[in-house]
């Protein structure tokens, strides 16, 4: 009597314990499917084979699992098996959702460009608002669009229409304001770096009066390619803050993938390559890194002619996004 109530009382454990891991095998089914569908949808880890290992791997545990239960053997096996690949696959997602998010967080200021737009008197001027200024001076055929920008949101928000009197550059803008043949001018953000690498001390000797912020969307989003050959353009910009401040590109480096040979070619040029310079920069030969004032496409735009190539992709970093990293 008592070796039959063992008997049933072990036929009933096996039955939980083979409950148990039927469950255990459809979570780890559908963990390892949510992985699988993550790694491929994004292109994780698809080198050297490295995914498709993975993913027979994981069909290989699911597998043996199935066998183990159809042959009720080794039940603690099974169990701890399951336990531990459920576990391994939860990481993997956890993973590659990190990755996601990251990305998408540069993705988001880098889809568009920033640039503020400023404009300053001479820090002992009186003149403390716009509404107390005629004209300004600023480099209309250099940066047009944004000081049109600039001039049409000072007139919806002040209400004041001050006129704005060209000059060749915002170095030609600062020397008359600094010399008193102006009261103000304007500045952009992105050209301000040219003036300090003339005068170090340029911002404390300015007073601002009125601030605006131009956001504009990259023309250029990165959209996918076919080709198993592929150009990624890498800016490393001098600026702290907001990926999608428009500034100098001191790092200049395309990376050519090659899908084939599964090799990488970095392919650095100097910030000071004297190269020509297209859209903002008129086709004039100016330093490399002073392309990057006008912008991403436009460094991009400009590797490409100095080149011959075409750039499928780029990815912006500055020093917050290394310190982040």
């Amino acid at each position: 009597m008592s070796s039959r109530t063992n008997r049933k009382q072990k036929r009933t454990g096996n039955r939980s314990w083979g409950m148990v891991n039927v469950g255990l095998t459809i979570l780890y089914a559908i963990l390892a499917l949510v992985l699988l569908f993550t790694m491929f949808n994004y292109n994780f880890l698809s080198f050297r084979f490295l995914n498709i290992i993975i993913t027979i791997g994981l069909l290989v545990v699911l597998a043996i699992s199935i066998f183990l239960q159809k042959t009720k053997k080794s039940p603690l096996v099974t169990t701890v098996v399951l336990v531990i690949f459920s576990l391994v696959s939860l990481v993997g997602i956890f993973g590659f959702k990190q990755m996601i998010d990251i990305t998408n967080r540069m993705n988001q200021t880098a889809a568009f460009s920033e640039v503020e737009m400023s404009i300053v008197v001479p820090k002992e001027s009186d003149i403390k608002d716009v509404s107390q200024l005629t004209s300004v001076q600023a480099p209309t055929k250099v940066d047009k669009n944004n000081i049109e920008t600039l001039m049409s949101a000072l007139k919806k928000d002040k209400k004041v229409d001050v006129k704005v009197d060209d000059v060749a550059s915002y170095q030609e803008a600062y020397d008359n304001l600094k010399s008193g043949k102006s009261k103000a001018m304007v500045l952009s953000g992105s050209y301000a770096s040219l003036l300090e690498s003339v005068d170090s001390n340029y911002d404390s000797n300015l007073k601002t009066i009125y601030t605006y912020k131009i956001k504009k969307k990259n023309n250029n989003s990165a959209k996918q390619v076919d080709s198993k050959v592929f150009n990624i353009y890498i800016s490393g910009i001098d600026t702290y803050g907001s990926i999608s401040t428009v500034s100098r590109s001191d790092v200049n480096i395309i990376m050519t993938v090659n899908m084939n040979t599964h090799k990488i070619l970095l392919t650095t040029t100097p910030r000071d390559a004297y190269v020509k310079i297209p859209g903002g920069g008129a086709n004039q030969y100016d330093k490399l890194t002073h392309a990057g004032i006008y912008g991403v496409e436009t460094s991009e735009q400009t590797l490409e002619n100095l080149y011959g190539i075409k750039i499928d992709y780029y990815a912006r970093i500055n020093f917050t996004s290394v310190l982040k990293l």
